[in-house]
């Protein structure tokens, strides 16, 4: 093959590679911008806002001011108007559940009500990923209830009981030269049965002895029968039977009848010692600290709007509060 040949064959080569080349820079190369914003661009997402929740029902959580009042408790949102935002409605139970002070009058039909028109300037927020109802209520608005209160609704009398305690104790002595032999037993014993609120007791000693001269006794002796139950409604105890007197200054008198004493433990924490009240207003969401001669003897975490403070505490005379 002659090398003019072969030269333009390389030639034509060149020219085609150059003409495809120009034809490919000619095209437009579009990016799709989805790969980089994910397999979801264009869904609506204001779903996820928490104060965005479509309409519907969900079993959730209802929390007053962080305090958990109410479980798994269902919870519908609907819009009041078309096109406006959705808003929990909350059912009567609820609103009993936290305590409000003052409960607008309704009927079955209308116990569904947002929020608003419970409380006024009360504030919600909604926790979907963990499915609990945030309620923020002025302190004003709540049933006060002393630090530690337990509704005696929510008290447990305890299940049918039978007991029996005992102290007893032994002595034996024997004299192999007189061949003297002594015998003693003791035994102090605590009974008493449970039934619901009711409590019967008794309590007695039992006493053996045995001697190798003078023989051999039993001897039962009964020191006190009784029943008693709590009166919740008066933080007190209900004694019938067998009782003594309680004082600090003189000695105790026993009686048979009828006792009724105030019961400390059924007292709240925050009702066993001098409490005052501390009031003011927050403006937001606000953390309260209170000090007596320099030293914080109470802080809490309070809503927005006006709050009352109950501290038991034991203050020092003419010490001032800030």
């Amino acid at each position: 093959m002659s090398p003019t040949i072969n030269l333009n064959r390389k030639s034509l080569a060149l020219l085609i590679a150059i003409f495809c080349s120009g034809s490919a820079q000619g095209e437009e190369y579009y990016f799709d911008p989805a790969l980089l914003q994910g397999a979801t661009y264009g869904q609506n997402i204001a779903r996820f806002n928490e104060q965005q929740m479509p309409s519907g029902d969900y079993l959730a959580d209802v929390y007053v001011n962080g305090t958990l009042v109410t479980s798994s408790i269902n919870i519908r949102f609907n819009a009041v108007k078309e096109g406006q935002q959705t808003e929990p409605c909350l059912p009567l139970s609820v609103m009993k559940a936290a305590q409000i002070k003052s409960l607008p009058a309704t009927d079955a039909a209308t116990q569904c009500r947002p929020l608003r028109e419970w409380v006024p300037h009360a504030g919600w927020q909604f926790d979907s990923a963990t499915l609990r109802l945030l309620l923020t209520i002025p302190m004003t608005k709540l049933t006060h209830k002393p630090r530690g209160y337990i509704s005696p609704s929510e008290w447990d009398s305890g299940a049918l009981a039978l007991f029996l305690r005992h102290n007893t104790n032994w002595t034996h002595t024997e004299n192999t030269d007189s061949h003297y032999r002594y015998q003693y037993l003791w035994s102090g014993i605590n009974m008493g049965v449970n039934l619901g609120l009711w409590q019967v007791r008794h309590q007695s000693n039992l006493r053996y002895a045995n001697s190798s001269q003078s023989g051999s006794a039993w001897r039962y002796n009964s020191v006190r029968t009784w029943v008693q139950r709590p009166v919740a409604s008066i933080n007190s105890i209900l004694s019938l039977g067998d009782s003594y007197t309680d004082s600090s200054l003189f000695g105790s008198l026993s009686f048979n009848g009828a006792k009724l004493v105030t019961d400390e433990r059924m007292r709240p924490q925050g009702k066993r010692g001098y409490a005052p009240e501390v009031r003011g207003v927050a403006a937001s969401s606000a953390h309260v600290v209170v000090k007596q001669l320099g030293k914080v003897i109470y802080e809490t975490n309070v809503p927005p709007g006006r709050f009352i403070l109950t501290i038991c505490t034991t203050p020092v005379i003419k010490a001032i509060w800030r």
